[in-house]
């Protein structure tokens, strides 16, 4: 008695729908619930392959099928069907702009949010950042990291292990995710590469940031992010960022935190950019360097960013502001520019797109305080179709006065606390 209603149920779906008088320009594809999964699945058996989906629900009693507005009505109709309806796309719900950039004041002031908004994320662009490592399991950081090294403990496995979150932080400021929590970076779909060259306590040797900068050469990383600094010239680390450079690698360093005095390296090598710190209404931090090679600013007061253990920290320093410039250089790589003179290098093209589009905060061209002026990300971008520039400024050689390599300790927003606490 069970099995007569079903097959009767069946032949009356085979009468409406009779392939030879269906055509594929005239078909939907319909969504069709049964009553039970018995009769779903003889419904299935019943029609063959070419008027149902390949996809089989292995649960629910649903099949997806080929049908005309008259054979998808008569279906409706039978009462073995609990609801017919039209297979639709959906789509995935994108973040709202905005829900994360009232934590990100520096992305949002270089026209982090308003490139957003234009599509443009950095997507795809090669970054190492060379640092304490990336906690890479946090939310904001896991699925924009794509490996690393350790130069430390020399193995592949660059976790950030410092107190400070230091690499973390400035990872997060190049690129943490647009996904609805905490923060968001500068270029938010660009690629992060760890490479740790500085130990837990923000210390690192200059043969290790030297095989970091070889392995960024080695695996064609698009730019190079430097929040460390010494003050000794280095004739080793100068030739290290000046083959990166002529590789097509740009680099960006933090100036240091010198309060006042001059810049220290690799920031002051004529091929990497040196960058100081700006607060937000565009004044330069009471940390920064004053130097002739000062080539831009960025924001670095009070910048919140990833830290580790899926946490949030807040921190002052030039080596906040260096990861907002790579971010918008990252921006302009994605967009596309232009190879100026041929050469196969975009590093170049870029820096100077860079110079160009800062918004000038000192003396008319470059200065000692803000460089060209404050990297924006708008101006960049919207440069895109701009004629072939000049060739880049670059830095003027300066005295020499180290041996090891260290961080630019970030010093912990408040009142009263100007000076940085540095690593020796």
């Amino acid at each position: 008695m069970k099995i007569f209603p079903l097959a009767l149920f069946v032949l009356g779906l085979l009468v409406f729908f009779p392939a030879a008088q269906t055509q594929a320009t005239q078909t939907k594809e319909y969504l069709v619930g049964f009553h039970s999964p018995a009769l779903a699945a003889e419904q299935g058996k019943a029609l063959g392959k070419d008027r149902r989906s390949n996809r089989s629900m292995r649960r629910l009693p649903i099949l997806t099928l080929a049908l005309d507005e008259a054979e998808a009505e008569a279906l409706g109709r039978n009462p073995g069907v609990a609801y017919i309806e039209e297979n639709r796309w959906v789509q995935a719900i994108d973040p709202t702009l905005g829900a994360e950039y009232s934590n990100s004041w520096g992305v949002t002031h270089i026209g982090g949010m308003s490139v957003h908004e234009k599509g443009y994320f950095g997507q795809g662009v090669r970054i190492a950042v060379l640092d304490t490592g990336i906690d890479y399991t946090h939310p904001d950081l896991m699925f924009r990291y794509a490996g690393g090294y350790n130069f430390v403990f020399d193995d592949a496995d660059p976790m950030d292990d410092s107190s400070s979150s230091h690499g973390t932080h400035t990872a997060g400021i190049i690129a943490a995710e647009l996904n609805g929590i905490g923060v968001v970076g500068v270029a938010p779909r660009a690629r992060l590469y760890g490479v740790k060259v500085l130990d837990g306590a923000g210390f690192g040797t200059l043969e290790w940031l030297i095989a970091g900068i070889d392995w960024a050469i080695d695996n064609q990383m698009d730019i190079i992010n430097l929040s460390l600094a010494f003050d000794l010239d280095s004739p080793a680390v100068r030739d290290a960022c000046d083959r990166a450079f002529a590789a097509g690698i740009l680099l960006v360093a933090a100036a240091g935190n010198t309060n006042g005095s001059a810049a220290l390296y690799p920031a002051a090598y004529d091929s990497v950019i040196a960058v100081n710190a700006t607060s937000g209404d565009d004044q330069l931090a009471a940390i920064s360097a004053i130097d002739p090679r000062i080539e831009l600013a960025a924001p670095g007061v009070d910048v919140v960013s990833t830290a580790r253990g899926n946490e949030y920290l807040s921190h002052i320093g030039t080596s906040q502001a260096a990861p907002h410039v790579t971010g918008v250089a990252a921006l302009i790589l994605a967009a596309g520019i232009e190879d100026a003179n041929n050469d196969g290098r975009l590093a170049d093209d870029v820096r100077l797109r860079l110079q160009q589009t800062a918004v000038s905060l000192g003396e008319a061209g470059r200065d000692s305080f803000y460089g060209f002026g404050r990297v924006d990300a708008v101006a960049a971008l919207e440069l895109a179709t701009a004629p072939p520039p000049p060739a880049p400024v670059v830095k003027e050689k300066k005295e020499k006065r180290l041996k090891r390599a260290e961080i630019i300790r970030t010093v912990p927003p408040g009142p009263g606390k100007s000076h940085p606490a540095r690593s020796r």
